[in-house]
């Protein structure tokens, strides 16, 4: 203190500046003394602190694989090698062997007490499943799961809970609960009984009832912008989810948008369908699929089943009209049209949601919208609303404000006018707690400092970004995008040492926001006190490196887009024998096959192969009638006759397509399997690994590869196609072995398509598995080589 005194004293210092003089001398005192005897203080260094997280990360990345493989191996050394005489294995193997009359699945569960159990330690059954299947005297599990536990009823949970030592019920209580609402012959204009629209308890709800142990998960990851789920935060879950803010936090490619309806009303009185949303989304739903570029997956959500079965239908007629969308309609997810009652479980990238109620065509509005009018109608609204990774968009006819609250108690529709307004005007709609403040202050003195120097720098900082649960200290604006940003800071603050644990504070966030599209940064601040300068130039330069980055990965995805805009679809290569597209000759073969001489010619331009009516008079009403198998079977034969060979999954799906049924089920599917046993077995396709071939075609003898007339999508080029092209290609490279990647390049671009995607490869990957096991090729390192 006695320096202090002295330059008091002497005029050196003012009487006012003494407090903070000497608090800062203080401070400066107790902090060097804290350096000197705190070793972890002391001899911290960022960079080494850093690499000493990313060896944590890949180790925590390697246990994950070395636990599934241990996990495999443990199942493994339990499976017996043989089995003797009247042992459990010898029973399954001799059930192996069967070609038919196989034990029904019961008895054969119960004849396997233990070996199901070495064989199938986890076993994924539903409820229903369960009570079918497992017989009550077979021992016990161990633990027994139910996810989705909102949607069972206790009476469906019972059986399985009774197999188990012990229980874990996994749901969320905000979503949908077990009803038979959608089950009903209407949409709820009408009034119906109340038991058929009564919500049933849950198991879930007998769960938290009974006072089970409960443990909240609260992350939320599915969305890849935080508008996505801050409305069903703020409304259902009061504001508790742990939420992660997006690189992109004003784009029109993400969040929730408002699309206007004008020129559309509600046909409450006749079909209950909303056609100028059902057209708008129609449209939307091809650009969306048609524009160059990366591929967005789509889902449409409606509040009412006729409003589905419309929409449904205009999209069947768009691909009718549009066969380059054919393809869009196959693999893992591919667009769907549902209700809000089966829609639970399903994530898409974009989601276009269809009102469909609002004002008739007089004008006049009914505060009726069906499901949300009754108990539990906002848990619908917040199971609809959260489906979406990147972004909604509600075509609307309704507006917020022609909602009275004043008609209707209901939450569903209270919650409906806050959603649509919600929609239109932001984050601003809900309360202002929620609401995102762009110029919101730094959080410490570090922070502060921080943003200094970055402004000094020329950049735009914004602080504290995001809405709830985890907040970035500090954001780089993009100058050319102010949008988005470029790089996001991290400091060793509040929001840092709260985490528990270090998977979750160093690997899994980090993690996240980078799927999320940022690129961070750490500041460290004990590097900030020891090298003030340093660490404030390793900011900057970090700064300037992401504004790079960026601006090459714009050039890049603007090469890519007008690349793909310039290609447009992928030319289709032609049959080798042109007899192959000859519609006469075609003709002649299918008249041969119904026994008709005259009688049957396809609209002008009709593609046989693609469209099954021309030949096929079977109606959807009597598609599963015995009585209309032998025509049915006759007219896969003719297809597969005059195209094939064929993948078997399209011809079902062409067939499906032609009868009118929205989706390929299993009995759709076995009927349509059935229907060609009655084809007599001198004409019957041939059914060889998941392909049709004609009976006149010897499967072993085909080597030719074709894509008729038009562009298939990969998944319906069936695979001894894809082998025999990949084998043209390794044939041309002689008895040098080709690198998988480049042989699938060559072959994708071959068979007409541009570019190696994940469905391409995958169907590639397949074709060489054909060919190694006809002893064609063979693996030779990482490279594929012609036998």
């Amino acid at each position: 203190a006695s320096p202090i005194v002295d330059a008091l004293w002497n005029g050196t210092i003012e009487a006012s500046q003494l407090r903070d003089i000497t608090e800062r001398a203080l401070l400066d005192t107790w902090w060097e003394h804290t350096l000197e005897t705190e070793p972890l203080l002391r001899d911290f260094r960022g960079l080494d602190h850093e690499a000493l997280v990313r060896r944590f990360q890949a180790l925590d990345e390697a246990s994950e694989t070395w636990a599934r493989q241990e996990v495999q191996s443990r199942i493994s050394a339990r499976i017996p090698s043989l089995g003797a005489p009247g042992s459990e294995m010898a029973l399954l193997k001799h059930q192996l062997q069967l070609q038919r009359r196989h034990k029904p699945l019961r008895q054969l569960f119960a004849g396997l007490p233990n070996l199901l159990r070495q064989l199938k330690p986890c076993v994924l059954m539903s409820p229903l499943s369960v009570a079918q299947f497992l017989d009550p005297s077979l021992p016990g599990f161990d633990v027994v799961v139910f996810d989705e536990a909102s949607q069972i009823p206790p009476w469906d949970a019972v059986g399985a809970i009774a197999r188990g030592n012990q229980v874990i019920v996994v749901g969320d209580s905000k979503q949908l609960p077990p009803t038979s609402f959608f089950h009903s012959s209407d949409d709820g204009d009408d009034p119906l009984d109340d038991e058929d629209r009564i919500d049933l308890d849950s198991i879930l709800d007998e769960a938290v009832g009974a006072g089970l142990p409960q443990h909240r998960l609260r992350w939320h990851y599915r969305s890849r912008h935080e508008s996505l789920i801050a409305f069903s935060n703020h409304h259902y879950y009061d504001g508790k989810l742990h939420t992660f803010p997006s690189a992109d936090h004003q784009v029109p490619h993400l969040g929730v948008h408002l699309h206007p309806v004008p020129d559309g009303f509600y046909d409450r009185g006749r079909t209950r369908t909303n056609r100028g949303e059902a057209e708008a989304i129609r449209d939307e739903v091809i650009r969306l699929l048609s524009a160059p570029g990366p591929r967005r997956t789509v889902g449409v959500v409606t509040f009412s089943m006729p409003q589905q079965r419309l929409i449904q239908d205009l999209l069947d007629e768009a691909r009718r009209l549009n066969p380059h969308l054919e393809g869009r309609f196959v693999g893992d997810e591919e667009p769907f049209v549902k209700n809000l009652e089966n829609v639970q479980g399903d994530e898409r990238d974009v989601i276009l949601f269809s009102v469909g109620y609002g004002p008739d065509k007089a004008g006049k509005l009914s505060m009726n919208f069906g499901p949300l009018n009754k108990d539990g109608g906002e848990r619908r609204l917040n199971v609809a609303i959260t489906r979406a990774r990147e972004r909604v968009v509600i075509f609307s006819t309704l507006r917020a404000d022609q909602i009275d609250l004043s008609r209707t108690r209901a939450p569903g529709v209270a919650h409906l006018k806050t959603y649509l307004d919600y929609a239109e005007r932001g984050i601003v709609a809900l309360n202002a707690a929620a609401a995102t403040d762009l110029a919101q202050e730094p959080s410490s003195p570090l922070e502060q400092q921080l943003k200094a120097t970055l402004e000094a720098a020329g950049h735009t900082v914004h602080c504290q970004v995001g809405v709830s649960g985890y907040r970035l200290a500090l954001a780089v604006v993009d100058p050319e995008q102010p949008g988005s940003y470029v790089l996001g800071v991290e400091c060793d603050g509040p929001t840092y040492h709260d985490s528990a644990v270090a998977r979750e504070r160093d690997h899994l966030r980090d993690l996240v926001l980078e799927g999320l599209g940022w690129r961070i940064h750490r500041v460290w601040s004990a590097d900030w006190w020891h090298s003030r300068e340093a660490t404030e130039q390793r900011l900057c330069t970090a700064a300037t490196e992401a504004l790079t980055a960026a601006r090459a990965a714009e050039a890049e995805r603007a090469r890519r887009t007008e690349e793909a805009a310039a290609e447009g679809p992928p030319e289709p290569i032609r049959p080798p024998s042109p007899k192959a597209d000859d519609d006469t000759a075609s003709l002649d073969r299918i008249r041969r096959a119904l026994g008709e001489d005259d009688g049957l010619a396809p609209p002008e331009g009709t593609e046989l192969w693609r469209n099954p009516t021309v030949i096929c008079s079977v109606k959807r009403d009597e598609f599963h009638w015995s009585s209309r198998a032998a025509e049915l079977g006759l007219a896969i034969t003719a297809v597969v006759d005059a195209y094939g060979p064929l993948d078997e999954e399209h011809v079902w799906s062409l067939f499906r397509e032609a009868v009118g049924f929205g989706r390929l089920g299993s009995k759709i599917r076995d009927t349509l399997v059935s229907s060609l046993a009655k084809v007599p077995a001198s004409k019957r396709p041939q059914r060889v690994h998941g392909a049709l071939f004609p009976a006149s075609l010897a499967p072993a003898e085909y080597t030719e590869f074709r894509v008729p007339g038009d562009s298939r999508d990969i998944a319906q080029i069936c695979i001894p196609e894809v082998a025999n092209a990949l084998a043209w290609v390794l044939t041309s490279a002689g008895a040098v072995g080709v690198d998988e990647d480049a042989l699938f390049r060559s072959t994708s671009r071959l068979l007409g398509f541009s570019q190696v995607g994940s469905q391409v490869k995958k169907r590639l990957q397949e074709g060489v598995a054909l060919l190694v096991e006809q002893g064609r090729a063979k693996h030779d390192g990482g490279q594929v080589v012609a036998v």
